[in-house]
């Protein structure tokens, strides 16, 4: 019989904690223009990264009949959905313009021709002290909850001028007005199934209140409750968040990974932990559902261990949480379970 296995405590998913209740608001222009020195760039705030797809694109003048965008064959099903509404995704290359998605955190290598909109919805840090890097496309798209414990959602763009950063806070601010009452009724719904759909009873209103962050994109002060005061504040999350990810990079056997996935996580901070093992699915699956029983949520994913869009292979994975909750019971699990041979 294996040794039993430190519980996580409170459990475990993919996202930080959100604040306290009862946390004051933000103050959204604030926040625009911390982000805006994080990132090195002109920053337009927004009620979520969904948001900040749909008006980019709108800024692209793309037509939903007659232009493609490129993207990944794995992607989410919101994210789809809102290409859907502005042009028509196909797999890899070949569009007007293309979806640069850092999957999980992981660098992308490719270098696509024409209009390109990053994905940093999962590469938030650069370094632990910076989001600013080497940009590939005029924008790039970031979301606040997935590294960040906010209370509800928040997201935006980062863009390579203030041209661009007026023309999508036109789009903003012009945007109609929210109906009484629906801004706290979505963040109710997301708060409350955002990290844990599966353990929430509002499950099925989480759909219909994403669906709305598109036609409401101004930010909230009450979502953004718990955001970091100052780019220091930034830099200690990310701090927390490499070594958790550099203390899993050590622990993990040699063999459980590709040496490019390896090579991109010396020194990165993804937004979850791949783990690859022998490849074998069955195994894989075993490996979570030991993790579930000791209280961390991972799942088994497909990862392109290549990091290349144009030339993608994409291979099975465990990704477990690697950010800043992850105390050392949660670690010593993780690295317990992982480890495991047989």
């Amino acid at each position: 019989m294996p040794p039993a296995v430190p519980q996580a405590k409170g459990g475990l998913t993919h996202y930080p904690a959100p604040p306290a209740e009862g946390a004051p608001p933000a103050d959204p222009e604030t926040v625009e223009r911390i982000l805006s020195d994080w990132f090195e760039r002109p920053v337009v705030l927004l009620g979520s990264g969904r948001a900040g797809l749909s008006l980019y694109l709108r800024a692209l003048g793309l037509g939903r009949y007659r232009d493609r965008i490129a993207v990944p064959p794995y992607l989410s099903a919101c994210v789809t959905d809102v290409l859907n509404r502005h042009a028509f995704p196909v797999h890899g290359t070949g569009g007007e313009a293309t979806l640069l998605y850092h999957q999980y955190g992981l660098p992308q290598v490719f270098r696509p021709e024409g209009p390109v909109l990053e994905d940093i919805c999962h590469r938030f840090f650069e370094t632990a002290a910076t989001g600013a890097r080497d940009w590939i496309g005029e924008a790039a798209v970031f979301s606040l909850p997935k590294f960040l414990g906010i209370a509800g959602m928040g997201g935006g763009l980062v863009v390579k001028n203030d041209r661009l950063a007026r023309q999508i806070r036109t789009y903003r601010d012009e945007a109609e007005a929210e109906l009484p009452g629906m801004r706290d009724w979505m963040r109710t719904v997301v708060s409350a199934t955002y990290r844990d759909p599966s353990a929430s009873p509002l499950a099925p209103l989480l759909e219909p209140a994403y669906a709305l962050l598109t036609r409401y994109p101004r930010p909230d002060g009450a979502d953004l409750a718990g955001f970091p005061e100052g780019p220091s504040g930034l830099a200690g999350i990310g701090e927390r968040r490499s070594r958790v990810a550099g203390r899993l990079l050590s622990a993990l056997p040699d063999g459980a990974m590709p040496g490019p996935v390896r090579a991109a996580l010396e020194g990165g901070i993804p937004f979850a932990f791949p783990f690859f093992g022998s490849g074998d699915t069955d195994w894989l699956r075993d490996r979570d559902t030991a993790l579930a029983e000791a209280g961390i949520h991972a799942g088994v994913y497909n990862v392109d261990v290549r990091m290349d869009m144009g030339r993608p292979d994409y291979r099975p994975c465990i990704l477990v949480p690697c950010h800043q909750d992850v105390d050392e019971a949660g670690l010593d699990a993780i690295v317990g379970i992982l480890g495991r041979q047989g």
